[in-house]
């Protein structure tokens, strides 16, 4: 399933992680390793089958071995939704099991951001420019930050310093 989903046929690979979850499931709903239902929630992301996804993903984090991608997961989906606050709290719970997430830090800044909680998306860029002052996800959601607080000279600055960091290499604006 995994190569599948590797080589972009989702329809196909989702057929192969509902039989994993078929066999895991047999005598037990809730099995030691849920890596199936991640799997599965990947798949069905990728088909735009979103609800379906978000209850792969939930059954994922039954797991605590996958507590912090399912969250995430959880997270990104319910954030494409419009459920802000719903994202938010599933996103620190992503956090709870991996505080150097990085691209769950970069949500939680956005979100903070797209809630009016101002400082706070500013406390949390501080931090993980604190944990990874390399970290694109941190400048770029200061940048709009201060775009978001009016700070147009700020703005700028930041943003410049950001095309700076990551100098202009192709490969750094994919992450």
């Amino acid at each position: 399933g995994k190569l599948l989903v590797r080589r972009g046929l989702f329809a196909e690979a989702e057929e192969y992680f509902r039989t994993a979850v078929k066999s895991l499931t047999w005598k037990n709903p809730n099995p030691y390793d849920s890596e199936a239902y991640y799997q599965l929630g990947v798949a069905l992301k990728y088909q735009g089958r979103l609800e379906a996804a978000f209850a792969a993903f939930y059954k994922a984090v039954w797991s605590a071995a996958w507590q912090d991608t399912g969250y995430f997961s959880l997270a990104q989906i319910a954030t494409e939704q419009g459920n802000l606050q719903e994202a938010l709290e599933l996103v620190e719970r992503s956090l709870t099991r991996n505080t150097r997430n990085y691209k769950a830090r970069t949500l939680l800044t956005a979100l903070n951001r797209r809630l009016g909680k101002l400082a706070e998306a500013a406390d949390e860029i501080k931090l993980t420019k604190k944990l990874d002052r390399l970290e694109f996800g941190a400048h770029f959601e200061e940048y709009l930050l201060l775009q978001a607080q009016g700070d147009e000279a700020g703005a700028a600055e930041a943003l410049q310093a950001l095309i700076a960091l990551m100098r202009r290499a192709p490969h750094n604006y994919v992450t």
